[in-house]
């Protein structure tokens, strides 16, 4: 048989369409390689110590836990590569996400090529009438649409992301290895290559458990003719990608990702969470067609409660299911297609509650691809339609692609601008999603970082009532009212914010100081108390430990007063860190207190030296006196405030 003079075609055009894919990625995405890291980038890569190297191995593979790096040993290796290169500067995280975005594109375009002139066996026909021109263009104009479109910001952005473009790579290439071994004459090589692809996209993000159902479809529907047939011929390669699941399954015990599932929104149960689906799937399309209000953040999405709260939306995505389904099952190219983008969206968008993000631009990092290039296929097949426009169907498909690049472009590359700072994304975010407390209380975050702190403290309120247990709003809130000295609606929050996060010692701290600040000594020793119990930051730890030390030893009201207890948490105190003054007035006051005025003498004496050598000469008056107390056989009973 001679050979597809469409393939000859597609061969000397192929250079030509990857360097306009890598042309294009680079001309949209080069202004978004310099912006801060967001969210949960501060836990994988800011504050994680696992990143800091290569050696041992065993611990550069590992992360923190419930990070997006966790339990995804490939993923933690690329931010250990990144800081031994570069160490915590942005750049080099942002470059390599464009790195693998762009080799996902040229993935995409060498797996449309491949389908679209090499689907083997008595089904290719159905794939090759899609295009009417050689294949390559065909191929080529989705993967440009793809990489440029701007749904791929909040992707590119938000470093720890790359969990899922890494594994939309390896999903392309094991689907590319399965597709070459199908028309192969030597299987053996492409068939090993696609499932090494998929055991390491296992390795980056659980949605690759998908990927041996859609080569088994594409199997089924275009090689083999039948499930029984395909797995009867394929044996090997679907045992290879079915060790995936075993790898994903051994990979989900040894991690700590468990908090990432579950209820952030308050009542949100699974069958809640599957019904919300059907909005956030038609909110997907409808921003991959026209992407006119893309937001960082989709916290505050409503929840459907109630079937008849989603009847028009379920409906329809029924529907679509429905006529996936039967496409597939009549070996449609458009069925195989469209069950694929159901199947790599089915974990994240089905019934299993992800805390925090009912809704998520990311997730269609992906399934965008079906996405246009269903609409590739119905564009063909309305222009088929036409006598007059049917020759000339696969170049339509291709002009209007190309017309559609140049309004993404220019959409992702005013995009890029929105994320150069933490206040432009969360002020786009709140403009755009008004009802998302949590973008509210982190666009407060970076107001009051900036300054601005009237607005940051309307920014915390309008948070804290759209999002009531929004722990990190409340706590901030509570500082500002803390610093300007209003009391009492500040214990309020923090109250509120140690029952919403009973494990740390920080709302504890401040109930603390606020307890002794207001006379209430009793409240504020037992508050310290609990926050030393917790975790506490080291920022605090050592003001909690020297508050609480200072009372047991200085107060007046004996039943509060512990000498013991004091000269342990001073002893602890002073060994946290340098002989510091207070620090040291402190452990003075506790060796008093417990009878010990020889040493409580010399201990003053080297906090005044200490206040002294730093220049802190508004202290020497205080402790002057203490020592005299001291030298006096006397234990000191003033207490004092910070």
């Amino acid at each position: 048989m001679a050979p597809d003079p469409r393939s000859r075609s597609s061969s000397r055009l192929a250079p030509w369409a990857a360097a306009l894919a890598v042309l294009l990625c680079g001309a949209v995405w080069a202004g978004g390689l310099r912006g801060p890291f967001l969210l949960d980038d501060a836990a994988a890569i800011v504050e994680s110590e696992n990143i800091e190297s290569l050696t041992p191995l065993a611990r550069a593979l590992d992360a923190p836990d419930g990070t997006g790096a966790d339990a995804r040993p490939l993923v933690a290796l690329s931010l250990a590569l990144n800081y031994a290169l570069g160490g915590r500067a942005v750049f080099g995280y942002r470059l390599f996400d464009l790195g693998v975005h762009l080799a996902t594109a040229l993935a995409l375009l060498g797996l449309a090529r491949r389908i679209l002139i090499a689907a083997p066996g008595a089904h290719a026909e159905p794939v090759r009438a899609s295009v009417r021109v050689v294949p390559v263009l065909g191929a080529a104009a989705l993967a440009c649409a793809w990489v440029v479109h701007p749904i791929h910001s909040a992707t590119l952005h938000h470093v720890i992301q790359r969990n899922g473009t890494m594994m939309a790579l390896f999903y392309l290439l094991a689907l590319y290895g399965a597709v070459r071994g199908f028309a192969s004459a030597r299987p053996g090589p492409w068939f090993a290559a696609s499932v090494l692809a998929c055991w390491l996209g296992a390795t980056c993000k659980e949605e690759i458990a998908s990927a041996p159902l859609v080569v088994l479809l594409y199997d089924r529907a275009f090689v083999s003719g039948s499930l029984r047939s395909a797995l009867r011929r394929h044996a090997g390669l679907y045992a290879g990608l079915a060790l995936t699941w075993l790898l994903l399954a051994g990979l989900a015990t040894t991690g700590g990702r468990s908090a990432s599932v579950g209820f952030w929104i308050e009542s949100c149960t699974p069958l809640d969470y599957l019904r919300t689906q059907a909005k956030a799937l038609l909110l997907y399309a409808r921003l991959a067609l026209w992407p006119d209000r893309l937001a960082f953040d989709y916290g505050g999405f409503p929840i459907a409660h109630r079937f008849a709260d989603v009847r028009l939306e379920g409906s329809l995505v029924v529907l679509l299911l429905a006529l996936s389904l039967a496409g597939l099952w009549r070996k449609r190219p458009w069925g195989w297609v469209a069950s694929g983008v159901f199947l790599v969206l089915a974990p994240t968008s089905s019934f299993i509650p992800l805390t925090g993000a009912v809704v998520a631009e990311h997730r269609m990092y992906l399934p965008l691809a079906g996405l246009l290039a269903l609409l590739g296929m119905a564009l063909v097949r309305a222009t088929s339609a036409s006598p007059r426009l049917a020759p000339h169907a696969g170049a339509i498909v291709v002009a209007a692609a190309a017309l559609a690049v140049v309004p993404l472009g220019a959409t992702t590359w005013r995009r890029n601008l929105v994320f150069r700072s933490e206040l432009a994304v969360w002020e786009d975010t709140v403009r755009k999603r008004p009802e998302n407390g949590r973008a509210w209380g982190y666009y407060a975050i970076e107001l009051k970082k900036a300054g601005r702190a009237a607005e940051a403290e309307r920014a915390y309120r309008a948070a804290l009532a759209l999002a009531p247990r929004f722990y990190v709003g409340t706590v901030n809130l509570a500082h500002i009212l803390f610093e300007r000295g209003e009391l009492e609606e500040a214990e309020s929050l923090y109250a509120r914010a140690a029952e919403l996060h009973p494990t740390d010692g920080e709302p504890r701290y401040y109930l603390g100081a606020i307890g002794l600040a207001t006379g209430k000594i009793e409240q504020g020793t037992r508050e310290l108390r609990a926050a030393l119990e917790r975790s506490l930051d080291e920022r605090l730890r050592g003001p909690a430990l020297r508050e609480l030390a200072w009372v047991l030893a200085t107060s007046p009201d004996e039943s509060v007063r512990d000498g013991e207890e004091a000269l342990r948490l001073a002893r602890e105190l002073a060994a946290a860190g340098p002989a510091r003054a207070r620090r040291l007035d402190v452990l003075a006051a506790a060796l008093a207190e417990v009878g010990r005025f020889e040493e409580a003498v010399e201990t003053a004496r080297r906090a005044i030296e200490a206040a002294r050598a730093a220049g802190s000469t508004a202290l020497l008056p205080g402790l002057e006196a203490h020592r005299a107390a001291f030298e006096r056989g006397e234990r000191w009973r003033e207490r004092r405030d910070g």
